[in-house]
């Protein structure tokens, strides 16, 4: 980066571009875009953020590049979807901890992430990525076990008696 505010402008132009292109492909399924090079890497945006805030810094251009305030922006703060799908995902993972308590309680063994995403009604990959491991996963579901019985919650139970 050489501060040049024509070039940076054209390159948060693409990336921005590179970043709602991806935005669409997810919203119709598609999944693993920056492995199969569908856009652009997250971490190399934040790099181009950094190497242009140092250029700018170190050849003194202080003229506003309004492409570039709004890709910081979109980067440090995602706003409200973004917000909404982090809260979402802790809310599948309550769920799914939860249910997996009550399953232990019933059959005193931990179901499977297969048995889970059936139950949830998602694919098994997404409850597994919901953890980080399945130690993660069984100390999230003993921590279920501090509230009560499973029999206390009467959506559980209803759960429970279909198993």
């Amino acid at each position: 980066m050489d501060g040049d505010s024509a070039a940076i402008g054209e390159v948060c132009r693409k990336i921005l571009q590179s970043l709602e292109n991806a935005k669409e492909l997810s919203t119709t399924g598609k999944t693993q875009l920056v492995s199969r090079g569908l856009t652009v890497n997250l971490t190399a945006v934040k790099a181009f953020i950094l190497a242009t805030l140092d250029a700018k810094e170190r050849y003194h251009v202080d003229e506003v590049i309004p492409e570039f305030h709004f890709l910081i922006s979109l980067v440090l703060f995602p706003g409200p979807p973004d917000a909404d799908a982090l809260r979402t995902s802790e809310n599948l993972k309550f769920n799914a901890a939860f249910l997996a308590w009550g399953y232990r309680h019933k059959y005193n063994i931990y179901p499977s992430y297969r048995k889970l995403a059936k139950l949830l009604g998602v694919a098994p990959s997404t409850i597994s990525r919901l953890f980080a491991s399945r130690d993660e996963f069984e100390a999230n579901v003993e921590m279920c076990g501090i509230m009560g019985e499973p029999n206390d919650f009467p959506r559980l139970a209803r759960i429970m008696a279909n198993l």
